[in-house]
């Protein structure tokens, strides 16, 4: 479990992450007054998972 996380979910949630942040970038560009605050909250929420799931992941290999 703990190989799978680390070799797939978290390098697709990277990608995520990743891929927000990039449209993020290009909505503003387009339209620099623009109100993107879903989708910053959405990259928020990506980031704050991945940080938790890095944690409890380093949590059980202690075990």
């Amino acid at each position: 479990m703990i190989d799978m996380v680390k070799k797939q979910i978290v390098p697709a949630v990277i990608r995520e992450i990743t891929d927000v942040s990039k449209s993020i970038n290009e909505v503003r560009m387009a339209i620099p007054d623009v109100d993107a605050e879903a989708q910053l909250e959405v990259l928020k929420e990506l980031q704050y998972n991945l940080n938790e799931l890095r944690r409890e992941t380093l949590e059980l290999e202690k075990n």
